[in-house]
Order: structure tokens, then sequence, then C-alpha cells
């Protein structure tokens, strides 16, 4: 009955399904995870498990190095990587850029809390958090090979596993040892070594003992520029909350990261849908070399940007009403504006498979470091010189996304693209 329910719909609306379904589930974990955590601790406290947790997935982030989008780009590169080719170059890469940065983000970190009096989170747990980041990475390098492969139920099934194990820690952590943020640290810690684990355990099939000095350079080439564009991030996401805490409240911090993490729900829903078309999306990049040939995907993206947040944000009022006597009303305010700057990341990722398909990465770390440093300006000024707190902060959001979607279509009109 669900076949022939399904059979109706075209590959790319199928699978669509399906990642939206998953992703439900995986990301519902993330949710659920976020407003227990809420219910269950203070305000405040719950704003410390905000500092944590962005400290972890920025790491994460850092070392991912722009693999995760080398293997999406060069699974489709078939006179260069197989599967397992693929695999073991990136793994590699991966591994020696890990090593440097742990060598050189030790420093930087060591170097901080030498020279400025750190109150709000201690050296010890930073630590714990940018290894668990380290382990964390691995696994999620290779999550993003199942849509490219079309291959919507292996990345429900790992997405739905990396959730769930850091949620079930991290909740036994609260549980076991409340108001406790050091135990918080090593349980995302520990999350992130079951995590590599699994990693390894899954892909050992697709190692091999021969390592190509030529393509090695080649993965690391392409990928450098969106390392420096996850750096430039830190003027977004979770290395926003990460600069905007010292001159915030622990509270404040709670309340910004609960809108944050109702307005995610629309790009979640956004990238979710839109996976079902990113294989077609790059085909037709490699049949005709235009942009034009995908435009059908950035019009996906803004009618569910429509769409989902009118649904959001009218919800989000009953919700938030009833939601611990109503602790979080004061999220509405800021929330708006932090769904508009979902909308506009969520149509940027439309000049970003153009461009890392096309090899020209560049213009999307120009974009975003740019971006970035209006936004972490905009932050300062709002913040600590207007004294506006997180609305200041949501407005510096919007402005800096805004600024990064100006310049990288302005560089889709100018640049002359070679494949």
């Amino acid at each position: 009955m669900i076949n022939l329910f399904l059979n109706k719909f075209s590959t790319e609306s199928r699978d669509s399904i399906f990642y939206l379904f998953f992703s439900v589930i995986g990301y519902g974990i993330s949710f659920v995870q976020n407003f227990l955590f809420a219910w269950l601790v203070s305000i405040s406290f719950y704003g410390e498990i905000t500092l944590v947790y962005s400290i972890f997935t920025l790491s994460m982030a850092i070392f991912m190095f722009g693999f995760g989008s080398a293997v999406s780009r060069f699974y489709f590169s078939e006179d260069l990587f197989n599967i397992k080719s693929l695999t073991t170059h990136v793994s590699f890469a991966w591994l020696i850029i890990s090593l440097l940065i742990i060598i050189i983000g030790s420093m930087i970190i060591y170097g901080v809390f030498s020279i400025f009096d750190i109150e709000k989170v201690s050296l010890k747990n930073v630590f714990l958090l940018f290894f668990g980041g380290f382990f964390y990475s691995y696994f999620e390098l290779f999550s993003t090979i199942f849509p490219a492969q079309q291959k919507p139920f292996k990345f429900g099934l790992y997405l739905i596993f990396n959730r769930s194990v850091l949620f079930l820690i991290i909740l036994l952590s609260i549980l076991l040892f409340p108001n406790n943020i050091d135990t918080i640290s090593y349980g995302y810690f520990f999350g992130g070594i079951i995590i590599f684990l699994a990693g390894i355990i899954s892909f050992y099939k697709h190692y091999e003992y021969n390592i190509s000095k030529e393509k090695l350079k080649l993965i690391i080439k392409f990928s450098s520029p969106l390392a420096i564009n996850t750096i430039g991030n830190l003027g977004f996401s979770q290395g926003f909350k990460i600069l905007i805490s010292p001159f915030i409240s622990f509270a404040e911090l709670g309340i910004f990261d609960l809108a944050s993490k109702i307005s995610n729900i629309a790009y979640l829903i956004g990238t979710s849908v839109a996976k079902g078309n990113l294989a077609t999306a790059y085909k037709n990049l490699e049949q005709h070399k235009k942009i034009e040939s995908i435009k059908y995907y950035r019009n996906t993206l803004i009618k569910i940007c429509i769409g989902s947040n009118l649904i959001i944000y009218f919800s989000s009022f009953i919700f938030l009403y009833f939601f611990k006597n109503g602790a979080y009303i004061p999220s509405l305010k800021i929330l708006p504006f932090l769904l508009v700057g979902q909308s506009i990341l969520l149509v940027f990722s439309y000049y970003y498979v153009y461009f890392t398909y096309s090899n020209s990465t560049r213009y999307i770390t120009i974009s975003v470091i740019i971006g970035s440093l209006f936004s972490l300006s905009l932050a300062y000024l709002f913040i600590a010189v207007f004294n506006w707190g997180i609305l200041g902060g949501s407005l510096a959001n919007v402005f800096g996304y805004l600024v990064q979607y100006v310049i990288i279509h302005f560089y889709s009109k100018i640049s002359k693209i070679h494949f």
C-alpha cells in the first residue's frame, strides 16, 4: 500500500519524503533534547549547557575542515575516486589536518586562558569539548555521502544513532549529577569517542592501503577554503553564541538559544526536503554547467521558507505560553528575526551547491567571512555599546546573513566559472 502511494511520486520527491521523515526523527531527538533540558534545569543553567554545547559543535565543525563537502563533490568524480579510494583519502586527510588543528588549537586555547580572565567556562572543560568535537567530527563527515548515493534509509539510521547517543549521555549527566557542568562536558567528550568508534566500525570495509599524494592534495586544496568558511562561521550559529556570552547573562543566553533552536526547525526542514533534489542538482550541473540548470532547487527552498516560517512562528506562541509556565516567552521577541536569518541561510545553500560543484569554494569563503565580520561588529555595537541584549544579537545575526547572501549573489553574476 505504501509502495503504491510512493510510486506516484518522482524519485526526487520520494527521496525528499524519506529524508524529511528521517530528519524529523533524527533532528527531532535534538529538538526534544533541547526543550527537555530547558524544562529540567533553571534558565541560567540551561544557558551554561548552551555555552558548553556551542563549544563542542564549533570544535566539531572546525575539525570537519570542509571534508564533508569533498565527500559529496568527489563521489560523482568516478574517474578520480571509487568509494574505497574516496573514504580512505578523506579519512587520511582528516587525520593529518586534525593533528595540526589539535596542536594549534591547544596553543590558542591555553593562550586565551592565560591572557584573559575567563569566568564562564573552565580550561579543563574547553579541552574536553575540543577533543570531543574532534572525535565526533569523523562520523559526521561521511553522513554527506548518503544523499549523494541516494540512500535516505542509511542517512536516517546514522542520523538517529548519533543524535540518540549524545542525548542519552547528556540526559543521564543531568539526572545523576544535577547542576554539574563538568559532568556534562565529560558527557560530550565520551559521547564523541563512542560515535567515533561507531564510524570506524561502519566504514572499515571501505578502507584501502593505497594512498595517493596527488589525491590527498586535491581533497585538501578543495576543502581548505571551506575550512576558512567554517572559521568564518564564528559570526553565526554556535560560534556567535560563544562570542556574545561575555556580554550577556547565562539566562539571556538560554533564552537566545531556545529561540535559535525554534528558528532552526525551518532550516532543518528546508535542507531535509532539499536533500532529495541534491543528487539531481549535481547531475544537472554536470550536464549543463550553468547555474540556471538548478533554479528549480532555489525555488524549492524559497517555497519551504515561506511555509515553514509561518507555521513555526504562530505555533510558537501557543507552545511557549505553556512551556515551563511561560518562562521562555521573551524568546518570541527575537524569533521573527532569527527565522528571517535562517531563511536567508537556506536560500544561500543554492549558491553553495553551485560553487562547490565548480570547485570555486573561495567565493563561498569570502562571502561568509565578510558576513561573519559584519555580524560580529554589529553584535558588539548592539549588545556591548547600545545595550540591546539578545535583541541586538538577533538583529546582528540577520544582517550578517543578508550581507553574506548579497555577496555570493553578486559573485554568481560576475564570476566566470570553469568546470
